[in-house]
């Protein structure tokens, strides 16, 4: 279900008629209905390999967007970097602030996203673990902060009642935000590029070695 008829369920009318009379404990009373299971996606958890439920982040957003109005909620974040020589941890709290007229509540999220560089060396040799460049963790902080900011958003809002989901997974772990390296598709040597690999070898050319293994299928 797409989120144009997900916002046609009957609840935000119901919603819209409570808060047109002032009446928003019942507003709120209304978002503690269940999450309705077609609202939501599947997904595996990386933990249990069990299947669970959620609510995307967009279909979150629409939802805040269609029961508070565009200038009813907003969040605040903060972000905190930690490294280490080959790692990273991306931390992200978000206030998501909200309500009806100047009434505001708020719930908080954290979430992290941990990132490792995609080698390690061994007796002085670097040994790639995937099929791409060398990539140091901090390279992929461009991709890991926006991904923390948006966990964690997602948990906040989660938390505001069981219509965005707060009642969904309770006993499930579900998947960790991972950053995926994208892997290089090696060519196939031609005859020149194995006679520059043999000859590598030969003379003992680690570093040309590496650049052809990187970069081409070598047996």
């Amino acid at each position: 279900m797409n989120v144009e008829e997900i916002l046609k369920h009957k609840v935000f009318k119901q919603i819209d008629e409570a808060v047109s009379v002032g009446q928003y404990n019942k507003a709120y009373g209304l978002m503690s209905m269940e999450t309705p299971i077609e609202w939501t996606t599947l997904g595996t958890s990386d933990i249990s390999g069990q299947q669970y439920r959620y609510l995307p982040i967009d279909v979150l957003e629409a939802l805040m967007d269609r029961i508070f109005g565009y200038c009813g909620w907003n969040d605040e974040s903060e972000t905190f970097i930690t490294q280490t020589n080959s790692s990273a941890t991306v931390t992200t709290t978000v206030n998501v602030i909200y309500g009806f007229v100047s009434i505001k509540r708020s719930k908080s999220g954290v979430a992290s996203v941990y990132v490792e560089d995609n080698f390690h060396w061994k007796d002085g040799k670097m040994i790639l673990h995937t099929n791409s460049k060398p990539i140091k963790a901090m390279q992929q902080l461009t991709t890991a902060t926006p991904l923390s900011l948006t966990e964690a958003k997602k948990n906040a809002i989660k938390n505001i009642a069981n219509l965005f989901g707060r009642n969904l997974n309770r006993n499930i772990i579900e998947a960790l935000p991972v950053i995926q390296v994208e892997e290089k598709e090696k060519a196939e040597p031609d005859i020149i590029i194995l006679k520059k690999y043999s000859n590598a070898c030969e003379q003992g050319d680690e570093q040309t070695k590496k650049e052809i293994e990187d970069n081409y299928k070598i047996l």
